[in-house]
């Protein structure tokens, strides 16, 4: 009976040393995991982390550059202006011999809005448009024909071009082009005076330099201006055409008030530091 109690104990210690081995290198390995996750997992977690977040707001800083330029940007050129001016002329004097006078013009960069009312004592008639060698009908109003829709034709100029092909832009030094427009106005009657809304500036010029080593920097400045010409399309047509620097011009609108065009535009230059 003793021998049988003395083997049965005998024959039970193997199997308590194998549990704590077991034990033990179960320790060693959720060591080893839980080391692994903390020391080498979460670091190069966060570490990529990190890399996303930078690659995330340079993305930001380089859209909201690019959104900056195609706002300032967006305009015509004066070739386009010109373009758009003899459109309006010759349109407007087709219309004319059919006893129509044009009262309503609004001009965006991306259409154009045109009124017109029967002279008095004639007859209405409906008429077209004739515009960029197409067609276009009229609407009705109780004093004449409107027409909606036309393009301007002034969402491109050569800066905003080259900008969005990455090209490089040569633009003149802010403090030549503005004495260069004081100097204009100093020799032109009030009517074709170059008004300067806002002087030249950018909201983007720190960001740029942030962001130098990813995109293209530019360090363009961006100035407003009006001019309340007289309402005769050649005329203005003349003023733009004689400009010196005409890549800085762009023409973002025109509207017909009290028998004054108004133009709207903005200047492109570069700091001369």
């Amino acid at each position: 009976m003793n021998k049988g109690l003395y083997f049965w104990k005998t024959s039970r210690i193997p199997g308590k040393k194998q549990g704590i081995i077991l034990a033990v290198l179960l320790a060693i390995i959720l060591g080893s995991v839980s080391g692994w996750y903390y020391l080498v997992y979460i670091p190069h977690k966060k570490h990529d982390e990190e890399i996303q977040k930078k690659k995330a707001d340079v993305a930001n800083k380089i859209k909201k550059i690019d959104d900056f330029y195609e706002g300032q940007l967006k305009g015509g050129g004066i070739e386009q202006f010109t373009q758009l001016l003899n459109e309006i002329y010759q349109s407007r004097m087709i219309l004319g011999l059919t006893s129509y006078d044009e009262k309503l013009i609004t001009c965006k960069p991306d259409s154009c809005t045109f009124g017109y009312e029967i002279l008095k004592s004639h007859v209405f008639n409906v008429q077209k448009k004739i515009f960029w060698g197409k067609e276009y009908s009229a609407s009705f109003s109780n004093k004449g024909i409107n027409f909606s829709g036309i393009p301007s034709n002034l969402k491109d100029n050569t800066t905003l071009t080259n900008y969005r092909k990455k090209r490089d832009v040569a633009a003149v030094d802010c403090g030549r082009l503005l004495n260069y427009i004081y100097a204009f106005n100093s020799i032109s009657d009030k009517s074709d005076q170059i008004i300067i809304a806002k002087p030249p500036a950018s909201s983007v010029l720190d960001v740029e330099s942030e962001v130098k080593s990813q995109k293209k920097s530019y360090g363009l400045l961006f100035s407003t201006w009006s001019m309340n010409a007289k309402n005769d399309p050649i005329h203005i047509m003349s003023i733009f055409e004689r400009q010196a620097f005409k890549e800085s011009f762009i023409i973002k609108g025109m509207e017909l008030k009290s028998k004054a065009l108004k133009i709207t535009g903005s200047f492109v230059c570069k700091s001369g530091k």
